[in-house]
């Protein structure tokens, strides 16, 4: 029999739901769904521009009110340098405002000799007068226009907003408190397009702004102590999906374990099993040191509170840094999937059939 060549094209129905799956966790993407749906998902993330991510900075923020961090994770030029962190905030958006109210008050020979004791007080009562104010729309979009001109000032590439939800643990009813981290939420937005479109920036190119799902970041990192978190070259051979997928198991990821993750981060400079090179300048450095000791919730009803206290303010912290470091590496994983479906069109497309 005669030889002759045929064009057999390679696409990704060719592959299993759980080596599609796996891709589409590599890249950030939502990895439930049929199929046909997970084809779409890879085909238009891999269509779209690649992020060039070299002397790139990114800003990530997780949102809050009285607890908004955010930090500044810098790219290098090349892969085998690590990133840098010299900007890492935890801020409560309130204090601003009490601030305000207590630098108009008049300062009395009274004041000044006030107890610390009496000064904590009276920083208590302004505060709680500037809480009931301090959400109607006229106020909070003070502090939405603020805080997004003070992000704007470090000059970043890249800005990441952490996506809130309406509900948590899936409880019937909203909490008040979501709303109004909602509505700042959606204010910051808005003060970030308005900007873009007036083009009313110093460096006269704005930032991309990307909304980001948490439980993804979380569920990321979290995974990377059991499954490769960096597509391997055989991604698209027999079998490797279903192995790491089946590892993947459904799961609410605790405060806990994502400071646990951050720790290890500060401790080492890096991770080195998920290929994590990190470094801490400056301040960042100072808020490195706190996650490299680690709070027991044991003893005294005083020191379980402190530990609990601890622990929700690093937790603030390690969302708005594991959120900058997926972007980067979901945007690393991007490339080298849409190269890898390139080799496999490549390596599939012209056979010998006999």
């Amino acid at each position: 029999m005669v030889s002759r060549a045929l064009t057999k094209p390679w696409t990704l129905s060719a592959l299993k739901a759980s080596q599609l799956k796996y891709a589409t966790f590599l890249m950030g993407l939502p990895s439930a769904g049929s199929k046909s749906e997970l084809e779409n998902l890879i085909t238009e993330e891999i269509a779209r521009p690649s992020r060039a991510l070299e002397s790139h900075r990114v800003l990530s923020v997780d949102m809050g009110i009285r607890n908004l961090a955010f930090c500044t994770l810098d790219v290098p030029k090349t892969t085998n340098q690590p990133w840098k962190v010299k900007t890492w905030k935890r801020v409560d958006l309130l204090e601003g405002l009490s601030h305000a109210n207590d630098e108009e008050a008049p300062q009395s020979k009274e004041s000044k000799l006030l107890t610390l004791a009496e000064q904590k007080r009276r920083k208590s009562a302004i505060l709680a007068s500037v809480s009931k104010t301090a959400f109607n729309p006229s106020s909070l979009s003070v502090i939405a226009h603020k805080i997004t001109r003070d992000l704007l000032s470090y000059q970043p590439d890249t800005v990441l907003i952490e996506r809130q939800r309406f509900r948590s643990g899936g409880a019937a009813a909203i909490q008040e408190w979501t709303v109004r981290v909602n509505m700042l939420e959606s204010m910051i937005w808005a003060c970030m397009e308005t900007i873009r479109h007036s083009n009313d920036t110093s460096s006269g190119v704005f930032p991309s702004t990307i909304e980001v799902n948490p439980a993804r970041v979380a569920r990321f990192w979290s995974a990377g102590s059991y499954i490769d978190l960096l597509p391997p070259n055989d991604l698209f051979l027999g079998g490797v999906g279903s192995t790491e997928m089946a590892k993947l198991e459904p799961k609410k990821i605790d405060k806990q374990e994502k400071i646990d993750v951050v720790r290890r981060w500060a401790t080492n400079h890096g991770d080195s099993e998920n290929h994590v090179s990190i470094e801490f300048e400056g301040e960042a450095a100072k808020v490195a040191k706190a996650f490299e000791t680690k709070e027991k919730l044991s003893g005294s009803a005083t020191r379980k509170r402190d530990a609990v206290s601890t622990m929700g303010k690093l937790d603030d912290l390690a969302d708005c840094l594991l959120q900058a470091g997926a972007f980067v590496r979901w945007s690393t994983n991007q490339q080298r999937i849409r190269n890898l479906v390139a080799d496999a069109h490549i390596q599939h497309g012209t056979e010998i059939e006999k």
